[in-house]
């Protein structure tokens, strides 16, 4: 194997398009505006956050999430490792 991964979260603002010509790995972050949780790049887009921001509305990271969301990158970091020889 000589393929070599990278894998980051989507706070890298890496676009969709450019995650692929590149071979990027993407974990996309939860983040709560006004009480309701969106996931980056699914069902938000940097707009929507910018739109937030400039409405002085509240925006953040979902905190209880993170745990799962590490969790799901070391299931997805340990399937990369069996295709690739550097991380």
């Amino acid at each position: 194997m000589s393929k070599i991964a990278l894998m980051c979260d989507s706070s890298a603002d890496i676009t969709e398009q450019e995650a692929k010509e590149l071979d990027i790995h993407v974990l996309r972050m939860p983040i709560v505006i006004k009480d309701k949780e969106y996931i980056e790049g699914v069902n938000i887009d940097d707009s929507m956050i910018i739109k937030a921001l400039n409405n002085n509305e509240s925006v953040k990271r979902h905190n209880h999430c993170l745990g799962i969301w590490s969790k799901c990158g070391m299931i997805y970091w340990k399937h990369m490792m069996k295709f690739s020889t550097y991380l």
